[in-house]
């Protein structure tokens, strides 16, 4: 049996498999989606080869997409590319009280 290193020590995040904390969060969100899946085909289809197909289909994207995003943008870098979409690109200042009142 192989043994997986979870706790890094105290201040860092968790990682297996090459994922931090937030992409082990979406793995296991496709994880739960798999086992959806399976029991959606299981009860549509009624044939347990469709619905463990599905559910591995499942499971591989989410595990493939959350390495790719990993490798990709690193520990932080989901949070910094959100903020940065969030930012605005041009501050307007109308009058020029905004300046006025700034601390030298």
């Amino acid at each position: 049996m192989r043994n997986y290193r979870v706790s890094r020590g105290v201040g860092k995040s968790p990682e297996i498999f090459g994922l931090s904390e937030k992409y082990l969060g979406y793995l296991a969100l496709g994880l739960l989606l798999g086992f959806i899946g399976f029991f959606i085909c299981r009860v549509l289809v009624s044939s347990n080869l469709i619905g463990i197909l599905v559910f591995f289909l499942i499971i591989g994207l989410a595990f493939f997409y959350c390495q790719s995003m990993s490798v990709k943008h690193g520990e932080h870098g989901m949070a910094k590319q959100s903020a940065h979409q969030k930012r605005p690109r041009i501050l307007v200042a109308r009058t020029r009280s905004v300046f006025l009142t700034l601390k030298k």
